[in-house]
């Protein structure tokens, strides 16, 4: 087994320490059984600028989390909450390096977020509507390859929404890798020329040591090509999903459409069924090749709400179908349309979660598509963590062109297990948290760090970055 070698020279107050990083790293490629290893090495002498970015959206990710928390502990100080999560973010942007778009959209959303907290228009003490005019950061040149980002959440689109909306979210809401999968954090490698390429990098801050595991592809989007797949859409036609939650459609009508777009991306070699699920579940579409997508489409269409929502029964109908139309050379998945609200037939998450990653151990991925304000988040990020699995959430038009365009990309995984192991030597560190890599809300921090999941992604590349603290030892 082969290593990654970095060594690291870093200046404390006016002392240079000598010390050594050795990363250690292993995957296995998707479209077959094939394991790699890798070796490399850099030598580091000072920060990398080019995670100026990293560090604000870290930081940022940081005081969201930690004002939802202030705010949930003690809600009758909404506007001290307020004027603190203001100051806090005008001197966090005061500071930054940088800036882009998509750090523009999550300012304005935490902006948002303070206001909300004091259920008043506050007027803030600083103005970012010229954010992307500003030379803050330097950004990171683009990858000539797509990016690559973890599975789980793919985004924070539900939390935007809730907060667009004028509403608190609960802390549950705000998943961190997937606001941190939301930015462009790439480190671009431009001599890749490999399916994944390693390009890390460094950064010490406030007695933090902060490694970020940079990762592209030699694969272009014009070089990608997707395997056929055999999809088993379940859909969930519950009462909840007649609600329209202040959009221009019923949440029904937003999963029957990302099923409209999907069905655009593929092709005759595909295959594809589909399962509906209310109080019981049943089959609309037995395993078909996709020759006549006007039929499918006439089938989706007369589509309607009906009870309460089983999604269990719905689940194990469309591992059925996916195992019974199982191919191999195929990408073989699930994707599940819903709210996610439990309440009739199995309940017990444990249960519903053993179905998911029993069903991943075979190869059978899943892809939830979150629908609607009541989203259980919580529950979808959980079924989510197995092999194989990602989440996104749509329910506005930009939500669904986003899903469109990514479609190929959101079914089709390019490696499983990525184990990052991890020591610092002639260094007093500690490692406390794993940026960006999806993990249970008590699962234990370990030194092997195990990312179940990698997809390609051609607007975001997230992060996965090892952070240290340099007096804990």
């Amino acid at each position: 087994m082969n290593r990654y070698l970095f060594f690291i020279a870093m200046f404390v107050g006016s002392h240079l320490l000598g010390s050594s990083f050795i990363l250690e790293i292993q995957y296995q490629e998707a479209a077959n059984v094939k394991k790699v290893h890798k070796s490399r090495e850099m030598f580091i002498g000072q920060n990398d600028s080019r995670m100026d970015k990293t560090l604000f959206v870290l930081k940022l990710n940081n005081l969201i989390k930690t004002s939802l928390i202030t705010y949930h502990q003690n809600r009758e100080k909404g506007r001290e909450h307020s004027i603190n999560l203001h100051n806090s973010l005008s001197d966090l942007v005061s500071k930054a390096a940088s800036t882009g778009s998509d750090i523009d959209e999550a300012i304005l959303t935490v902006k948002k977020l303070a206001d909300n907290m004091a259920e008043t228009h506050y007027i803030p003490l600083y103005d970012c509507s010229v954010c992307e005019s500003v030379a803050y950061m330097k950004l990171a040149p683009l990858a000539s390859g797509l990016n690559i980002t973890a599975g789980g959440v793919q985004d924070y689109a539900h939390f935007k929404k809730q907060v667009l909306d004028g509403q608190v979210p609960q802390v549950d809401a705000f998943i961190e890798e997937g606001f941190i999968s939301s930015f462009n954090l790439t480190l671009p490698n431009e001599d890749c020329t490999d399916l994944i390429c390693l390009n890390p990098a460094y950064a010490q801050d406030a007695g933090k040591l902060y490694i970020q595991v940079g990762m592209n592809s030699s694969v272009t989007a014009q070089t990608f090509k997707r395997p056929p797949v055999n999809l088993a859409f379940v859909l969930d036609i519950s009462g909840s999903m007649s609600a329209m939650d202040n959009t221009e459609r019923t949440r029904l009508e937003w999963a029957k459409e990302a099923i409209v777009q999907s069905i655009a991306k593929m092709n005759e070699e595909d295959l594809i069924s589909l399962v509906l699920f209310d109080n019981t579940s049943r089959v609309l579409l037995k395993p078909i090749h996709v020759t006549d997508k006007e039929k499918i489409l006439s089938l989706l269409r007369s589509v309607q709400p009906g009870g309460s929502t089983n999604l269990d029964a719905g689940l194990r109908d469309g591992y059925l179908l996916a195992s019974q139309a199982y191919r191999e050379g195929y990408q073989n998945r699930v994707i599940l349309l819903s709210d996610a609200g439990l309440n009739t037939g199995i309940t017990d998450q444990t249960t519903i979660l053993k179905l998911v990653s029993d069903h991943a151990a075979d190869d059978i991925g899943l892809t939830a598509i979150g629908i609607g304000e009541n989203f259980h988040h919580d529950f979808i990020h959980k079924i989510t963590m197995s092999k194989g699995g990602n989440a996104i959430f749509v329910h506005t038009g930009q939500d669904m062109m986003k899903f469109f365009h990514n479609f190929d990309f959101l079914v089709t995984p390019i490696a499983y297990n990525l184990k990052i192991s991890a020591e610092l030597t002639g260094l007093d560190a500690k490692l406390v948290k794993a940026h960006g890599v999806p993990m249970l809300k008590d699962e234990p921090l370990k030194e092997l760090i195990n990312v179940r999941s990698l997809f390609f992604s051609e607007s975001s590349g997230g992060a996965i970055v090892l952070e240290y603290d340099l007096a804990s030892r």
